[in-house]
């Protein structure tokens, strides 16, 4: 029945909805041999009943473990001796008494508990409302879940320094738990329970020499913002502190051997947890919900660390696992979308299901670039290429065999050489046991780079140096600079320089021809004026550009106004008429030529003159000259009569290409005898 309650309660964890401390508790299934109505064996013991209800349980190791059975509206144990039982001895030698084992026997006084037990189960005496005292031997480690629950009338009860852990309510509902002040109540050396209500803002330290805490001894204690835990602490129980949510700052001791499941479970406050190196295991959900925790570092003695061990802490950005542990539950860190890389050591063989990187959204989801450092073949490898991690190889130092990430090899800086010394190579080693991973090699020396340091000539007033050599490197000299001696000035004079119009000029001074300090300084003569001459323009012509007129000086040549060029002009084409060929003169044929410039598009051919196949004189072609050819000349001058183109030639008597009054004359003369040649210019 009580297993079936803790499943459920699990499932109520998982999904973050109850607000109450979680009861787990489990019946291990023994089996019973009844040697008769009185007797029988129980586990490794045998018990004996009398008939005045007196039970006796002897025997070398454990009882057998029982459940609860309902009997009307109660619940008894279903052992075989019932529960009607008066009295109990447990005789040395049992080491165990089981679950169950006497739950409501209302009659039960008184019970002895030998030192040979060592722990008491789960409701071993629950509902013994008859139960007025307990001893419990010095052997007893740990009192089970409600072990002594609802005893009522106990009112004593001897707990021995033994005792490291007492489960969930072993003592609820007892006058001596209700007789206990508010506060923290301590059963023996464990701190059993926080009673009433915390304060806000309560610090509590445990005291010394206290050995374990009891599960749920501080449960649901929202005004715990501290908690002191002495080195003398062993375990800290189931839900110890579940659900603190105050809870700001607690330190886990080196004497704690174990976490119980639940027991930081929601103490949302707390930003750091080492586990020391004296944990064995940490139980499951004992992290859970703890979103403010940003680091954990988890001691090399851990061995398991138990499912949704630290669920749900989203803070969480650094996890140290140490080198113990071998398995991780399942869920351990699922839903730390903080946590973004892990290493995990080879000594882990398991690791469960969505354990690592993953967290819920609509569906199981990975935490983007999850990175798993580990051995190659390892489970952290398998787990990582089986969920589509990052998985990052580590290096194995041969010395001490520690598993190396990158970031943990230290480097061994390169030692440069130097002239005279030797360097050494980058070498590394194993940050843990110093041990070399890559030696240094010996770099020789470079040997000197030799300079020459240059010669400085000397001043008129300042000395100079020779020649001299160092190594650019180490500085060291080889040949030192000698000083030379200033050479002191030298005086020399500075000639009349006559202006011109293209520089000034200066009167005479002198200077140091070394160092060119003044000592008669030259005044500025200004430049002469420029001795200007007209540049004349020039027309521009047909596909020939012009100038602008201009100007320059004609000493040293300057040019004052420039000459600009004149875009050359565009021919002007024109028709040129045919000249007809006479007898005088060549005729030409028709032409096209330009107008501006007289250059011809077509030129006209010529027309050879006409051959004379008349008589000068014998104008109207009678075979004779004569007053006749005279009078038709006349004729033809007063516009009369016309002429042919032969008779006109014939009339031309002095050859001079037109037929006028001087032909007309020309030809009395020659028939007055003058000495005048017809067909020639004979007359002025």
């Amino acid at each position: 029945m009580k297993k079936a309650i803790s499943v459920l309660l699990c499932l109520c964890l998982v999904l973050s909805v109850f607000t109450v401390v979680p009861f787990a508790a489990s019946a291990a299934e023994v089996t019973e041999e009844s040697v008769g109505a009185s007797s029988g064996i129980t586990g490794d013991c045998t018990w004996t009943l009398d008939n005045n209800g007196n039970l006796t349980i002897s025997g070398n190791g454990t009882m057998g473990d029982y459940s609860s059975i309902q009997s009307g509206d109660t619940y008894i144990t279903s052992a075989p001796w019932g529960s009607n039982i008066k009295t109990v001895v447990i005789e040395d030698g049992v080491t165990r008494i089981g679950d169950y084992a006497f739950e409501d026997c209302k009659n039960l006084t008184r019970v002895t508990i030998p030192d040979s037990v060592t722990s008491i189960g789960d409701d071993a005496f629950s509902g013994c409302t008859g139960l007025k005292s307990v001893t419990i031997g010095n052997s007893v480690t740990s009192i089970g879940w409600y072990a002594f629950k609802d005893c009522k009338n106990l009112t004593s009860v001897t707990i021995p320094d033994s005792v490291t852990s007492i489960g969930n309510d072993a003592f609820y509902g007892t006058t001596w738990y209700n007789n206990q002040p508010n506060g923290l109540v301590y059963a023996g050396k464990v701190a059993y329970k926080y009673k009433g209500t915390m304060p806000a803002n309560t610090s509590i330290t445990i005291k010394d020499g206290t050995k374990g805490i009891a599960a749920s001894a501080f449960s649901g204690c929202t005004g715990l913002t501290s908690v002191t835990i002495p080195n003398s602490v062993t375990s800290i129980g189931y839900a110890a502190f579940f659900n603190c949510t105050g809870l700001t700052s607690v330190t886990i001791p080196d004497s704690v051997t174990s976490i119980g499941e639940y027991a930081f479970y929601g103490c949302k406050l707390l930003t750091s947890v080492t586990i020391p190196d004296s944990v064995t295991s940490i139980g499951g959900y004992a992290f859970m919900i703890c979103t403010g925790l940003t680091s954990v570092a988890i001691g090399n003695s851990v061995k398991s660390i138990g499912e949704c061990a630290f669920s749900h802490c989203a803070g969480l950005t650094s996890v140290t696992i140490g080198n113990s542990v071998t398995s991780i539950g399942g869920s351990a860190f699922y839903k730390c979308t903080g946590l973004t890389s892990v290493t995990i050591p080879d000594s882990v063989t398991s690791v469960g299901n969505r354990a690592l990187g993953y967290y819920y959204s609509n569906g199981y989801k990975k935490v983007a670039g999850f990175t798993i450092y580990g051995i190659q073949g390892s489970e952290a490898e398998r787990y990582a290429n089986e969920n589509g991690f990052i998985f990052i190889v580590l290096i194995k130092c041969s010395n001490c065999y520690s598993y190396l990430t990158p970031e943990q090899i230290t480097v061994d800086l390169a030692v440069p050489p130097t002239c005279t010394e030797t360097g050494l190579t980058e070498g590394s080693h194993c940050s843990v046991c110093h041990a070399i991973l890559k030696a240094q090699e010996i770099i020789p020396a470079n040997g000197h780079s030799v300079v020459i340091d240059k010669a400085v000539a000397p001043t008129c007033t300042e000395s100079g140096l020779t020649e001299g050599s160092h190594c650019s490197v180490c500085h060291e000299i080889f040949k030192a600079q000698e000083e030379v001696p200033a050479l002191g000035h030298k005086p020399v004079i500075d000639q009349y320089l006559a202006p011109t119009c293209q520089h000034e000029g200066h009167t005479t001074g002198s200077h140091c021809e070394n160092c060119g300090e003044i000592y008669v300084a030259c005044n500025v003569i200004p430049k002469l004026p420029h001795t200007v001459v007209i540049d004349e323009a020039v027309a521009p012509s047909c596909g020939i550009t012009g100038l602008t007129e201009g100007s320059h000086c004609s000493v040293c040549g300057e040019v004052i106004v420039a000459q600009k060029v004149v875009p050359a002009l565009t021919h002007e084409y024109e028709m040129v008429p045919a000249v007809a060929a006479t007898y005088l003169k060549d005729g030409a044929t028709e032409g096209v030529r330009c107008k501006l410039c007289g250059e011809w598009l077509i030129a006209p051919q010529v027309i050879p003159k006409k051959t004379i196949d008349f008589t000068f004189g014998d104008v109207n072609e009678d075979g004779k000259v004569n007053i006749r050819d005279v009078t038709a000349v006349q004729r033809f001058l007063v516009e009369y009569t016309d002429l042919t183109e032969r008779q006109r030639g014939a009339a031309d008597v002095n050859f001079d290409g037109i037929v006028d009054i001087n032909d007309a004359t020309h030809l009395q003369m020659y028939l007055a005898e003058f000495d005048v040649v017809l067909g020639k210019q004979t007359i002025a």
